[in-house]
């Protein structure tokens, strides 16, 4: 198999012949017209089938072939009667109110056209499987009158009858500590979903279907609300990033040559023909033996890694993706063995055919026939794979890492070696106290450690874009993101008509190297965290691994998982049980601590979507009457304090008597016995 790795770049510091550059520029203007508007033809292609009925095309049938044509019929200026046959009215409806859209022209980007269709093909599969369960999980939430969780956990049931893959969120979403009442409401209103369940969701169609009614039940069960579009539509004025291999750097030549300098400048013209073509008479013909890693200056890499045949640019900056070749057992059904084997023995034949018609007629054999025999698996490297380690060893040697709490109790730390707890967040990406002296079985008074915040790491990597606001909310006004096909098309006439600034607004490229040296920025933040938040070479980390909401509305994402993979490089991280951190507090230690949830009383009464009024909650603020044993209450913020015992191993029937690594201590506030009621 081939393991898979990108490693991004400046385009210009990389690449040797900048006359180059010019070429993606073009390909990267032209993909980013045809996703816009080919995507947003999607949506409202199968808008119009389900409001009229129609018959939706099987996932057979719905193949790269059939989104290929689908975008280019968006963009053609006259229309292709086999598109008409295909597309039908909603095409026809499309021309009449899309005449303000941007042209595009496709001539030399065949080979990155492919490659983008392929991934919006991708993109579209995985919207009606994975967001179609978010979306259930709403219009559930809001028609059952249930938390967020109950309703993630009734889908996940519907979802699992069908034998369908859950979402890692939902998965997450378990069943620990859930009571006896609250399993059986989920099964009555799971039983009760799939009595009105018209469809089976094995099905692509099926699923498209049930995606479509669940739209409209949303927008009658709450007011003002659209529902949500029937494919994903690609609204961002950013240049894409294409995939660019041999076979589409080869085509980009032939177009440039055949153009001219109608496009490109004289001196580059001649420049590009100088270096990757070859003269036969009048004639260019471009070389056959293009390299991807003659194009560029590489950096030094472990023996073993080679460049792949493709690499992505958005026209300034460039990842460029290595390959590694590695050997890996894989489980297969005896069925699909038998079928590799028979495919194996099927491309031999068609292969020594090939070779054979290749003598007779004096020529080299075609290379693609022999592409099957030669191909390998690609596994593409990300940091899902990661996995904390049970290695005792490594952790008593000293070894960087992730490692599990399981080994809790077999670990050896040096005295004197420091401790921290840290508990990541969604405002305070990393709470943290220290133990100075690290031994286990004993009572430690922990000081306060190193924190940092959203805000720092923002301001630390400059995330600062400029904003239109008068765009923004002509945008906003004319959303495609309906289901409903007239309300589509009353706003697509506008929308149509701000691509153009859209794309002047968001898509300079001005805007791009803000983008890149915004990376860059992370990248120093990422190599420098580690000793910035725990100084000491052998201090242990330990984190809580509660599985907190990355995004909020209001709030940037925050990117507590790289940032502790980056601090596991250079320190050993042991991740920790997040239970009952919201029910103790750092004084009491225990299970039994009496705490109470305070209300926001300044902010009075709230109108649910459902119509019943309530009283919000304080977000991680809880109240404990017996921590000082004085009958003095004191607050305990989650976010400076978060959960006591963090990184205490609790064995199945054995006492708290493990490591008892508090976060940092509260200040004890006396309230006043009202502020109780």
């Amino acid at each position: 198999m081939r393991r898979l790795q990108t490693i991004p770049c400046h385009l210009y510091s990389r690449i040797i012949d900048k006359d180059l550059i010019p070429l993606f520029d073009y390909a990267v203007t032209e993909v980013r017209v045809l996703r816009r508007a080919g995507s947003a033809f999607v949506a409202s292609h199968f808008s119009y089938l389900l409001e009229c009925g129609l018959e939706i095309p099987s996932e057979k049938d719905l193949n790269f072939t059939y989104m290929r044509n689908a975008f280019i019929a968006s963009i053609e200026e006259e229309t292709n009667p086999k598109h008409s046959e295909m597309f039908g009215l909603s095409l026809y409806y499309w021309k009449q109110h899309t005449q303000n859209m941007p042209n595009c022209n496709t001539g030399g980007i065949n080979f990155i056209i492919n490659y983008a269709v392929k991934n919006y093909l991708t993109a579209f599969k995985n919207y009606h499987y994975y967001s179609l369960q978010s979306h259930w999980t709403k219009v559930c939430k809001i028609r059952y009158d249930i938390s967020k969780k109950k309703a993630q956990m009734v889908v996940r049931k519907l979802y699992e009858s069908f034998d369908l893959e859950v979402f890692d969120n939902f998965s997450n979403a378990d069943d620990e500590g859930v009571t006896l009442e609250v399993r059986d409401e989920i099964d009555e209103i799971a039983d009760a979903e799939n009595d009105r369940l018209p469809f089976n969701l094995k099905t692509l169609e099926d699923r498209i279907r049930w995606h479509y009614q669940l739209s409209n039940e949303l927008s009658s069960l709450v007011e003002d609300s659209n529902g949500f579009p029937m494919a994903p539509i690609c609204t961002s004025g950013d240049f894409p990033f294409i995939d660019v291999d041999k076979a589409g750097l080869k085509e980009l030549l032939s177009f440039a040559i055949n153009l001219g300098s109608e496009l490109f400048e004289a001196k580059t013209h001649l420049c590009i023909l100088d270096n990757y073509c070859v003269e036969k008479g009048k004639n260019y013909v471009i070389a056959e033996d293009i390299s991807i890693s003659d194009l560029f200056n590489l950096p030094h890499r472990s023996p073993g890694w080679e460049l792949s045949n493709t690499f992505r640019t958005d026209g300034l900056c460039c990842h460029l993706i290595w390959e590694k070749a590695f050997k890996k057992d894989i489980a297969i059904t005896e069925a699909d063995y038998h079928e590799y084997q028979e495919k194996l023995i099927q491309y031999q034949k068609t292969w020594d055919n090939e070779v054979e018609l290749a003598k007779k007629e004096c020529r080299e054999p075609n290379k693609h026939k022999r592409l099957f025999l030669d191909s390998k698996a690609k596994v593409e490297e990300t940091d899902k794979k990661i996995y904390p380690s049970k290695s005792v060893d490594d952790f008593n040697n000293g070894k960087p890492g992730m490692y599990s709490m399981q080994i809790l109790s077999e670990i050896q730390i040096a005295p004197g070696s420091p401790a921290y707890a840290v508990d990541p967040g969604m405002i305070d990406l990393f709470s943290s106290c220290k133990v100075p002296n690290f031994n286990v079985n004993a009572d430690m008074e922990p000081i306060k450690g190193p924190s940092i915040s959203s805000a720092e790491f923002y301001n630390r990597i400059r995330v600062k874009t400029p904003k239109n606001d008068g765009l923004n909310a002509q945008l906003s006004a004319c959303s495609l993101k309906t289901s409903n096909y007239t309300l589509f098309l009353q706003n697509l006439s506008s929308w149509s008509s701000l691509t153009q600034s859209v794309f002047d607004n968001y898509g300079t490229r001005r805007l791009r190297s803000k983008k890149f040296k915004r990376y860059q920025e992370k990248q120093q933040f990422y190599d420098t965290i580690a000793e910035k938040l725990f100084p000491e070479k052998d201090a242990t980390v330990i984190m809580g691994n509660g599985k907190i909401q990355v995004t909020m509305k209001g709030r940037a994402t925050c990117p507590t998982a790289k940032i502790t993979r980056h601090v596991a490089m250079k320190r050993r991280v042991i991740f920790a049980h997040e239970g009952y951190t919201t029910k103790k507090c750092s004084h009491c230690r225990y299970k039994e601590c009496d705490t109470n949830i305070l209300y926001d009383m300044e902010r009075g009464l709230i109108t649910s979507l459902t119509g019943h009024l309530y009283l919000k909650q304080i977000h991680g603020l809880r109240q404990c009457h017996i921590a000082t044993g004085h009958g003095t209450e004191i607050l305990m913020p989650r976010e400076t304090s978060s959960s006591p015992l963090l990184a205490t191993c609790e064995p199945e029937n054995e006492p708290l008597t493990y490591i008892h690594l508090l976060l940092p201590q509260l200040e004890v506030l006396s309230l006043p016995r009202e502020l109780d009621a």
